[in-house]
């Protein structure tokens, strides 16, 4: 049985369809994976390099175009009724064709459209442009973004468990790591014991940082040795049933020296007081802010240069963006990764990741592994 025959797929329509109704638009076309997941259940993993659209004129009237390959299993794990199959051995003409088709058919050809703008190419958007010259085109993407934004059970289930592995990766990485180790060796017992525990699909990866390289932003483990009384960190991100998970921690060979004490103790700091502060409506700009007050007190300001966390689902980094003057509020049901990061250039860095999800009356921290993790 698919995993995701438990999502409530008539509401997330008629949510895309209050969305067209508020912006005047008379459709929506998406082409992105996550977006047609979420939309069908259809798993995004396996759409990456297929061809794939969907049409929603109202929570009614919903086509689904896609390759033959995907018919058995587009019929079991859909409700929707109108299912059109082309092979994916057709040139890509013939998808557009089809595309054109449909609308036509639909008596959308001289309507207002909407497109995820942020995802479909340039080419597909001028061959849709040249072929329905009387149809006008707005962006959708924020609007999708928007409604997936507020997790629902099914979700915050799914995230939970991925958390859960993660935390079994944290701790093997505590286990076995040690001075001579390669940092690759150690992310590759990691890797494997999240792959053990349950994470699924593609994007599972543990980041092992040692030594300067704790501070150097977006690196993958290397060849390095971790060498005796310096900093390591780890970063897990972990994807069950196509939703994303993401823990950070430092971690430390022998005795952290009184430099990188005090460090933790600033990111310790941030973590409780920022607790504290997260509710619905409060800003992201505002989470920054108190973010980098405290940095600021502790006199390691000038090394927050990393956006202070994100939103995150069926992707590894969705809106909202934690960063200074962003004042989207943050609503109830929303999951946020906040991850503070102090970087002192070909020095160290100290860096913890967490979990939130914003409740009706604050937040709740998903995952129970303390960040004093030695």
């Amino acid at each position: 049985m698919p995993v995701n025959v438990l999502i409530p797929l008539i509401p997330r329509h008629m949510k895309v369809k209050h969305f067209l109704d508020k912006e005047e638009l008379d459709a929506f076309i998406s082409f992105k994976p996550e977006n047609i997941f979420y939309l069908t259940g259809l798993p995004s993993s396996q759409l990456i390099e297929a061809k794939v659209a969907l049409f929603i004129q109202s929570e009614e009237e919903i086509t689904l175009l896609i390759p033959k390959i995907f018919a058995e299993e587009a019929q079991q794990v859909t409700n929707i009724d109108d299912i059109r199959f082309f092979s994916p051995q057709e040139d890509s003409s013939v998808f557009v064709d089809l595309i054109v088709k449909i609308l036509k058919e639909k008596d959308l050809d001289k309507k207002i459209i909407g497109l995820e703008l942020d995802y479909i190419s340039a080419n597909l958007f001028e061959i849709l442009k040249k072929e329905l010259t009387q149809a006008g085109f707005k962006d959708f993407s924020k609007s999708m973004y928007t409604i997936r934004t507020c997790k629902d059970s099914f979700e915050v289930k799914n995230i939970r468990t991925g958390i859960e592995i993660i935390e079994k990766g944290i701790r093997t990485a505590i286990e076995i790591v040690k001075p001579g180790l390669q940092e690759i060796e150690v992310a590759a017992e990691v890797e494997s014991a999240i792959r053990r525990a349950g994470a699924k699909r593609r994007d599972n990866e543990a980041i092992v940082k040692s030594g300067s390289r704790s501070a150097i932003p977006y690196i993958s483990s290397s060849n390095k040795k971790i060498e005796e009384n310096e900093p390591i960190i780890i970063k897990i991100l972990s994807n069950y049933n196509e939703y994303f998970s993401k823990i950070s921690r430092p971690i430390f060979t022998g005795k952290p020296d009184e430099k990188l004490r005090e460090m933790f103790k600033s990111i310790a700091k941030i973590h409780e007081t920022v607790l504290e502060t997260i509710r619905p409506e409060i800003s992201v700009g505002e989470i920054d802010k108190i973010t980098r007050k405290i940095m600021k007190e502790n006199g390691y300001e000038k090394y927050l240069i990393l956006p202070t966390g994100h939103g995150i689902g069926l992707e590894k980094t969705e809106p909202p963006i934690i960063i200074q003057n962003n004042q989207t509020v943050l609503k109830p049901n929303t999951v946020i990764y906040f991850e503070p990061a102090i970087t002192i250039p070909n020095t160290c860095g100290m860096m913890v990741g967490d979990m939130v999800l914003i409740t009706e009356d604050g937040c709740e921290l998903l995952n129970k592994l303390s960040i004093e993790t030695v």
